[in-house]
């Protein structure tokens, strides 16, 4: 089954690997937007504080995850009236655009983009 995994979501598996609640990521078809690998990245060298050892050990996992990287580019025009009508940013629309043109659920954390995928009757894993 193909899921959306937001960065929220991801990170947060990253942090807790062993939890139950994450077993669904090696046994689903993960898919996000291609900007993911960047918001992924920002985020390991922010937290990490810079350490090439542990991010790459962080970044072996993620890649294990077989995620399937959606382009969007072209997709602009139905990504931003969902980050204006819903007060998102660009990226969390990017994520909640493709689980709705897939009509696929979406894993986040954030609240703005699980409020928005709730309105547009998204199914919501956090």
């Amino acid at each position: 089954m193909q899921i959306v995994l937001d960065a929220s979501y991801l990170m947060e598996f990253l942090e807790n690997p062993e939890w139950e609640i994450f077993q669904w990521i090696w046994e689903n078809e993960p898919v996000a937007p291609c900007l993911l690998r960047y918001e992924y990245n920002n985020i390991l060298l922010c937290k990490l504080k810079n350490s090439n050892k542990t991010i790459n050990q962080f970044r072996n996992v993620i890649h294990n995850l077989s995620i399937r990287y959606i382009d969007i580019a072209g997709e602009e025009e139905g990504i931003m009236p969902l980050a204006i009508n819903y007060r998102l940013s660009f990226y969390d629309a990017s994520y909640l655009h493709i689980a709705m043109e897939k009509g696929i659920p979406i894993a986040t954390y954030d609240k703005d983009l699980i409020r928005a995928a709730k309105e547009k009757n998204v199914e919501v894993i956090e």
